[in-house]
């Protein structure tokens, strides 16, 4: 509305702001500026809930994101966008990894098959970004669901592309890659089945 439009230096400001904070390695501080722009407009004109995941995941921030998806009301679930659907699988993997006790929570592989049923044409540009060597990619990209590397719907593809270029390095990581394969294996496996 009207607001937005006097608003928008300012929101736009805030912004590039955050970029600038990421090129410097400020993960921790991009954050606290995502959560500002979140709190002053939840309609969010500059797309932070597209970053504040994976500035999270930088800043170790995981019981935060994992709390503020649980807490986010909106019309569409954060499911829907595939930059959280990933991104909340990893925190969960960092969360058990600190927790001693089991709790009633989706494990970490489960909400990664989630992610990748929901979004499977992220994991061959992120196969190709990172870049991923491991020889299981081969069979795993032959499946059917993985063949593509397009959904198919602009918007989508155009988060998704969005969400590898920003987040790629956080696949690196060897232990995560792991968690990646091992929940698209499943996938594969279950749909085998079916």
């Amino acid at each position: 509305g009207h607001t937005h439009e006097t608003n928008k230096p300012f929101f736009t400001a805030l912004f590039s702001h955050v970029k600038n904070l990421d090129r410097r390695g400020c993960h921790r501080s991009a954050l606290q500026v995502c959560k500002l722009l979140l709190s002053l407009d939840p309609v969010d004109p500059v797309g932070a809930l597209f970053c504040i995941d994976y500035f999270s995941l930088r800043a170790e921030e995981y019981l935060w994101l994992e709390q503020f998806s649980e807490q986010y009301q909106s019309d569409n679930s954060l499911w829907n966008f595939p930059n959280f659907a990933y991104s909340l699988a990893v925190c969960r993997f960092y969360l058990e990894r600190e927790e001693s006790s089991k709790n009633e929570k989706e494990t970490s592989v489960g909400l990664m098959k989630q992610a990748l049923m929901l979004h499977p044409s992220v994991l061959k540009r992120l196969i190709l970004k990172v870049p991923l060597k491991d020889k299981a990619w081969k069979t795993i990209t032959l499946a059917s669901i993985f063949k593509l590397e397009e959904s198919g719907i602009l918007s989508l593809d155009h988060l998704i592309r969005i969400y590898v270029e920003r987040s790629y390095i956080i696949w690196r990581l060897p232990d995560v890659h792991k968690l990646l394969k091992d929940a698209a294996l499943e996938v594969v496996e279950t749909l085998n089945h079916d």
